[in-house]
């Protein structure tokens, strides 16, 4: 039987835990093949991205001996000449929600076309869920899980998780944007308009959305100014 009451103590505790950059943060859900989430123990942190700006001393030491421009942009390690995956481990491992670390990883797997199969790198859908169950009011890291299960066309798993960020954070356009996209792609062309009259308002920069319902015949083409990419 479901106890509600202690279920939201445990996410309450949760929450308080990563506001401060304190607490655990364990590898919890399934990869995309039904099999448990696995990962390295804690070493250094855990700490919370969001609270970037208190923790700036400890993530300075993080980034600079792990996570380099060359890791970033998966061009190569920092601390091994291997490859960015175990920098990006360690980077992860301590800032379970690091934004840019996770868009590398899902950059990096998206690249690769395949489940990633290293020695010391998860998949990266545990990555997210773990820095999900972390900093549970992070509406980035719940965009960027959103996004990785849309690039992989799991949409069913794809639009709940678009929308949890969204209710946190309804003013942000990206958020909205890619799950307009995540709408077109569905066929559900009525909702994509509604967040694209807003986004659009606010003269956001990509036009691959409004290309999208041009196609459609949800769009005026004579509106659109001459075409971009059509891709999120």
């Amino acid at each position: 039987m479901n106890k509600p009451v202690a279920a939201f103590t445990i996410l309450f505790a949760l929450f308080c835990h990563s506001s401060l950059g304190e607490g655990s943060a364990p590898w919890i859900g399934e990869d995309l093949h039904g099999g448990q989430c696995k990962g390295a123990g804690q070493g250094y942190g855990p700490y919370d991205y969001t609270q970037r700006a208190r923790l700036s001393s400890k993530l300075k030491i993080v980034e600079k001996a792990h996570f380099t421009a060359a890791v970033e942009s998966l061009t190569g390690g920092a601390s091994t000449s291997k490859g960015p995956l175990a920098d990006l481990d360690y980077t992860l491992r301590a800032f379970p929600n690091h934004h840019r670390a996770l868009h590398s990883a899902i950059r990096y797997r998206l690249r690769l076309g395949k489940p990633i199969r290293h020695p010391q790198f998860s998949h990266v859908e545990c990555y997210l869920q773990r820095a999900i169950n972390y900093s549970p009011r992070d509406s980035v890291s719940l965009m960027l899980y959103g996004l990785y299960l849309h690039r992989l066309d799991e949409y069913d798993k794809a639009l709940p998780v678009y929308t949890k960020a969204m209710d946190l954070n309804p003013r942000d356009l990206e958020i909205q944007y890619n799950l307009a996209l995540l709408y077109t792609d569905l066929k559900d062309y009525d909702r994509a308009k509604v967040l694209a009259d807003e986004i659009y308002k606010s003269r956001f920069p990509l036009e691959g959305l409004k290309n999208r319902l041009i196609d459609a015949n949800y769009w005026p083409a004579e509106s659109s100014p001459p075409r971009a990419s059509s891709g999120s």
